[in-house]
């Protein structure tokens, strides 16, 4: 491996695009000394990576709550994720679900982290220990100081039932909205949450609308993820070394020159592949991972609480996933101007049956005009136990294909057109992250309605489409259905 001095400051440890805050703690450093003891020293740039994702405020809040790194294959960034995790375990008893695509991933992760505390050599750690499982698709380290780690392939029904602080996506460009629907809530009710996430540019067999989400949003500055990428505008000159240098960090410490070298000269590889695979490029967005909702109308349209509103009426917008076993309930308000105020109600999954939710719904029907359900497996089940609660005839209606491309629109142009607004507060971060990476699904010949990881966006969607057009009065004497 090249020395120093044969780098001749050629490697490039600063971001080629970075969006984040300026360090202000040691928490980076600290970590840093503790995973070094393990995982050895860290190469500048990975050093970086770490102090944003540990850095905090003095009241111990992180500054940076959504994180993404994305840097070309084999530069190392399991380092900063390791060195995070056991960090925030040891030090924190952090909550932390690491999830990742690959299964050789998963298993490479847990043992490395699993080492440091079953290893002899270090009796502290040991002792720390309450108990580790080995079994496949269940590994996982509980500490005594509350602390735990647990490491999983992804899939629609990841941890349900858990709550976290820390949710690690690691091979996101894989990661698809499904997926992260099941696995955001566990963090809904943490103090501190902190979600990250790692990867490579989306390749043509992966899904990679989560990806392009995180990292737009962050490049047009209109989120607060911190970015920190390592990559190249375009496909250009794959022959040229002063890019190859540009765009991995880890050359001279990780990557020899002449492996990238050897993949320039292959000619089976196209420019696109080299560029993607070997500098960072990304492709332009396909058409399927079009993003519905601008992300600075919605950064724009952000309230602290909607709970003070005046309102002159209300409603309601439950969303089943496709497969029915999630759901997020959406409430909204309208004032006497007409502007609409809405927010995140709940959201869970449906393993329980839907029948504890069917009653609160009933009973709110007392205050809401109405509540939208969209959805189909659960959703037959809803109804027919929201009529065993007693709910008021056409209190509960079951979405149509019109009504759901027309809450889709209506949505997207009140957000624009600023008449509706949406509460912004920690207990919203689900329905934050689905307006950042919901994409456009087509329905029907010309129709549109949301996609990716968008049951929460849905649901809010259908309570603002329910307060703007229903008509009943919940203060009128109702028949029950």
């Amino acid at each position: 491996m090249e020395n120093e001095k044969s780098r001749g400051g050629r490697d490039n440890q600063e971001p080629t695009f970075g969006s984040y805050p300026d360090v202000v703690s040691d928490e980076g450093q600290k970590a840093s000394m503790l995973a070094s003891a393990f995982f050895g020293e860290p190469i500048p740039w990975q050093q970086l990576v770490l102090d944003v994702m540990c850095d905090r405020y003095d009241d111990g809040n992180y500054i940076s709550r959504t994180i993404a790194n994305f840097v070309s294959r084999q530069n190392g960034k399991s380092w900063s994720i390791r060195a995070r995790v056991v960090y925030g375990l040891i030090v924190y008893g952090e909550r932390i679900l690491y999830t990742c695509h690959n299964g050789d991933t998963a298993n490479t992760m847990f043992e490395e982290i699993c080492s440091i505390f079953e290893d002899d050599d270090n009796p502290e750690l040991k002792d720390l220990v309450d108990h580790i499982y080995h079994a496949n698709g269940k590994e996982a380290i509980y500490l005594k100081n509350g602390g735990k780690l647990l490491v999983r392939t992804r899939n629609a029904k990841l941890s349900r039932g858990q709550t976290f602080d820390v949710i690690i996506y690691d091979e996101c460009q894989c990661m698809d909205g499904t997926q992260q629907s099941a696995s955001l809530p566990t963090i809904n009710t943490s103090e501190n949450p902190q979600v990250i996430y790692a990867g490579t540019p989306p390749g043509p067999e992966d899904d990679g609308s989560v990806a392009y989400g995180i990292r737009d949003g962050a490049m047009s500055g209109t989120s607060k993820t911190a970015l920190l990428e390592w990559s190249v505008p375009e496909i250009g000159d794959r022959h040229d070394r002063s890019r190859w240098w540009a765009s991995n960090p880890s050359m001279g410490y990780l990557i020899h020159e002449s492996t990238i070298e050897t993949a320039a000269e292959n000619n089976g590889i196209s420019d696109e592949d080299f560029a993607r695979e070997y500098l960072g490029w990304w492709a332009p967005r396909p058409v399927s991972c079009e993003i519905a909702i601008d992300a600075g109308a919605w950064e724009e349209t952000g309230v602290k609480s909607i709970g003070d509103v005046k309102g002159v009426k209300q409603a309601l917008g439950l969303k089943f996933s496709p497969d029915g076993s999630r759901y997020a309930l959406a409430g909204a308000v309208m004032d006497k101007t007409g502007c609409i105020y809405a927010e995140l109600v709940e959201s869970g999954n449906t393993g329980g049956g839907t029948k504890t939710l069917a009653a609160t719904v009933a009973k709110m029907a007392t205050s809401c005009a109405c509540c939208y359900v969209d959805g189909q497996n659960a959703a037959d089940s809803f109804c027919g136990n929201a009529e065993d609660a007693k709910a008021p005839r056409n209190y509960v209606i079951r979405a149509k294909t019109s009504h759901v491309i027309a809450a889709a629109g209506m949505l997207v142009d009140a957000l624009e057109g600023k008449r509706i607004f949406h509460a912004s507060n920690a207990n919203q971060a689900e329905l934050d992250e689905s307006a950042r990476v919901a994409t456009k699904r087509q329905i029907g010949r010309s129709g549109w309605g949301f996609g990716g990881s968008s049951t929460a966006i849905e649901a809010l969607a259908m309570a603002a489409f329910g307060v703007k057009t229903c008509r009943r009065n919940p203060n009128r004497r109702q028949e029950i259905l």
